[in-house]
């Protein structure tokens, strides 16, 4: 196989890897961080907004079956990466994703909390939520400036 070819391939395929482990990373943390039932009635509780209306046993086939897609996701991610098919910068790139896919998560659960006082919860990480990001992009895309300038500098475009 040709160079292009193969990263091409590796391209396409951290892409399908991502798009199936992010979501399920989402899915995965939501679950994670979702509370046990509460000691009170569920008529006290503050939901910033109330969950999805599924069965425990739906719950927990979907929370399990997303993480594994989310474990095997990082593991696959993070293989390539050893294996030098992935660059430093992609993984740097897609744990910033990551993040804030986990963020998203964490936030539902938070939200979604059969709790007294879950509302409050809720709207402090959804304010948080637009700073988090922000950093995390900055974060992320400082990355990729400083790949692409080491790489004009390997290559003489550009002096140190």
């Amino acid at each position: 196989m040709t160079r292009n070819v193969r990263t091409v391939a590796v391209t396409v395929a951290v892409i399908v890897v991502a798009l199936i482990g992010l979501p399920a990373l989402v899915v995965s943390t939501a679950w994670l961080s979702g509370l046990p039932e509460p000691d009170h009635s569920p008529a006290d509780a503050d939901y910033l907004w109330r969950p999805l209306d599924i069965s425990n046993r739906a719950r927990l086939a979907l929370g399990l079956a997303a993480t594994v897609l989310a474990a095997g996701a990082i593991v696959l991610l993070w293989r390539w990466f050893k294996a030098g098919r992935i660059t430093r910068t992609v993984m740097i790139v897609l744990t910033a994703i990551a993040a804030i896919a986990a963020y998203g998560g964490v936030t539902y659960g938070a939200a979604t909390a059969p709790e007294i006082g879950a509302n409050i919860g809720g709207g402090l990480m959804l304010l948080a939520a637009g700073p988090f990001v922000a950093v995390t992009i900055v974060v992320a895309v400082v990355a990729v400036v400083q790949q692409r300038r080491r790489t004009a500098v390997d290559r003489g475009d550009l002096q140190a």
